[in-house]
Order: C-alpha cells, then structure tokens, then sequence
C-alpha cells in the first residue's frame, strides 16, 4: 500500500478528532471527557506538525494557501464536523481543554478562513486565549492582551457561579456535614454583532494606492476594538448591548481609602482575594487619567512613590504593573473608576468566523465609482465568577 501524502495523513488526524466529537454529539454529552480532550488535542498536534512539514515542501504562500482550502476540517459543517463550532460546543465550559484546543486551531482558523472568504472579504486572525494575561516585563496593550478570547456558537450557554458560602468545618463521628453552596446558575445567551462602515472611497484611490486599502482597513478594525472595549467595560445589557462589568451583578466593590489610590488598589487586592479567593492571575482596568494619577502619587514629602528612596514600590513602570497585576488604560473608561479582575471570572466570546473587513460598491456608491468598508464580528461577554470582580472607586 503506498504511503500516505502529508495531505490525507491531516484529514486522518482531522477525522479521527471528528469521530470523537460526533460520538459525543450522538450521546447527548455537552462536553468531553477528559481522555477525550487529550486525544483531540493529540490529534491537532498531529495536525499542526503536518502543516509545518507542508510548509516546508512548498515556501510558495499562494501554493501554501491551496492546500490549506484542499484540507477540509476547520470550518463550520452542516453534519456537525470537527469544524471549529463543534469543538467550541463541546469544550467552552472546560477551562483547561478550551485553553489547549484554542491553541492548536488559532493558526487554521486565520488561513482556512481566508481561502475560503468570497472576493472582496478579509478574515482577521483573532488571539485566543493565552496560557497567561500577558508575559512577565511587557506591558498590556489592550483588553485583548489580558481577556481571555473563546470560540462560542452564536448560541451558547454557561455555568456561572453567583454566591458562594463555604461550611467546611470538623465533625464529629456520625455527626451530619453541613453544606456549603456555591450558587452555580446556568445562563443562555447569545453573541451580538459589533460593527461600523468607512466613509465612501474612491476606488480609483484604491487602486492608485494598494496601502490605501490596508490604511483603512487597520483603522476600522482599531475602531472596533475601541467599540468592543466600550461594551465590555460599560454595556448595559438591553437591546444587542453586552452585559458589561458596570452592569454585572454580583461583582465586588472597593471604595477609595482616603485620597491614596495606591492603598485602594491595595484594598482591592484584599477583596480579590477574600471573596473570589488567591488569583492566579488578574489584571487593572483604568482609565489613563487615573492611571497618570497613580503613577504620579507623592508620599507626604513631595517625591513620587515611584523614586521613594530605599522602598520597594508596589508600581512597576517599565512593565505597566500594579501591586503585581497587569493595569491597561481604556480610553472608554470614565475616570475615577477602575476594574481588578480575575482572568478566570470573565472571558470574551467570539464566533468562528473571526473579523470580517468587507468592501462593496451597492448603490449610490457604483453610481460614483466609491467602494465603502465594512467592519464586524459578534462578540459577548461571559461571565463565570462575578466574585472575581473588583469596582474600585478612584475618586
């Protein structure tokens, strides 16, 4: 028998992970098991050590992208295939395998995604949930750096844990345990689309000027991360509005510790720690103002904290840290508030299909010879652990 090409050794891998994810589609199960989950992730391994090997045969990027829209298997299917949508079905409320399997489809879904995108549509690769908020010296540059990112159906549904009342106490023998309660609540919800057009264009610009078309194109997509920020941080949950952090219930609060909002932070440390418990990881949402407030903090003789001689100071400046958490300034955050947040309390779904730039010359653009731009994902934001969710007051 001769061997397989490096073509159908990928399809093996894809449809053995296939038959694993269908098999328990057929048995009613929301999720897999955890052998499961390592064998999926095996097989993706697979598939990416063969993606390498494919590369390595053909350095030519347009050869390269043939063969990656030859190989079926990352794209939603009507049958319920390993397209990305199952997968995310299946794993979106396992912490551990959703980091994993995210991983491993992160590099298929941007090139599929762009074999498969009619004329005239780009697909932008999205960053999925990184093994941590961001690396230990480098600054977050964005909510994007430190959220993590999951792969969600356009419906979806998750368990979100609302209380918490621990009972753990010594008992004698034969004596009744008491119970603790953990307000585990299931919610169901849905994506909603975040969008926004260019103005109309020339297209004779456009093709006068090829970087024309990137230009507007990292504009837009700017835009809407400042769109998805906004909604995130201050969604109020009605309409397609996400339910975002200001609108959560059952989130913590800090008020401000006299005028010190190094003490504040501190404070909310505190909570973080006595209501949600030790976090693995957190990072501070601030406004820049407020930010510049704390960075620019005087103890009683007038030096900054920063350069208080023999101190160690809880701001880490090169590497925009606070009390040892990541801090982003969110130009869509109002001063005088901020934001401590677990990374395992929240996360941002996103569908399959990624960012979308679009370009069109409908109506009374053909007329004038004007393309115009389109921009849009569907986004949410899910909420397991409120608790883990600090609102510190800043003023």
């Amino acid at each position: 028998m001769p061997a397989l090409s490096l073509l159908d050794q990928r399809k093996a891998a894809i449809d053995a992970a296939n038959r694993i994810v269908n098999t328990a589609k057929a048995e009613g199960r929301l999720t897999l098991e955890a052998g499961e989950v390592a064998t999926v992730n095996g097989h993706l391994a697979e598939v990416d050590a063969l993606d390498l090997k494919i590369k390595a045969a053909d350095d030519s990027s347009e050869t390269l992208r043939r063969l990656s829209g030859a190989s079926p298997g990352f794209v939603p299917t009507e049958d319920g295939g390993l397209g990305v949508p199952s997968v995310a079905r299946y794993l979106n409320l396992g912490h551990d395998g959703r980091k994993s399997i995210a991983a491993s489809l992160q590099s298929k879904i941007g090139v599929n995604g762009k074999a498969l995108a009619p004329a005239g549509t780009a697909v932008t690769d999205v960053p999925l949930t990184p093994s941590s908020p961001v690396a230990q010296g480098q600054p977050a540059a964005s909510i994007f750096d430190v959220l993590f990112v999951v792969l969600v159906m356009p419906n979806y549904a998750y368990l979100k844990q609302t209380t918490r009342s621990n009972a753990a106490a010594a008992v004698a023998t034969g004596g009744t345990k008491p119970t603790s309660t953990y307000g585990l609540t299931r919610v169901e919800d849905r994506l909603r689309v975040v969008a926004h057009l260019s103005e109309p264009v020339d297209r004779f610009w456009l093709e006068d000027a090829p970087s024309l078309r990137t230009f507007l194109a990292n504009e837009l997509l700017y835009g809407l991360s400042l769109g998805v920020e906004a909604e995130v941080l201050g969604g109020d949950g009605t309409g397609e509005s996400f339910t975002g952090l200001a609108h959560l219930s059952g989130v913590q609060s800090q008020a401000l510790v006299g005028t010190d909002l190094i003490h504040t932070a501190r404070s909310a440390v505190t909570k973080l720690q006595t209501g949600h418990g030790e976090a693995a990881g957190a990072f501070w949402l601030v406004a820049p103002e407020d930010w510049e407030a704390i960075e620019t903090q005087t103890i009683s003789a007038g030096q900054f904290v920063l350069t208080e001689a023999g101190a160690a100071v809880p701001i880490e400046q090169a590497s925009r840290r606070l009390w040892g958490f990541p801090v982003v300034p969110v130009i869509s955050q109002a001063p005088g508030t901020g934001w401590l947040v677990a990374t395992d309390a929240v996360s941002l779904g996103i569908d399959t299909q990624g960012v979308r730039v679009d370009w069109s010359d409908t109506g009374d653009s053909f007329a004038k010879n004007q393309l115009i731009a389109r921009c849009e994902a569907r986004y949410n934001l899910l909420a397991y652990r409120p608790l883990g969710v600090v609102k510190v007051a800043l003023s």
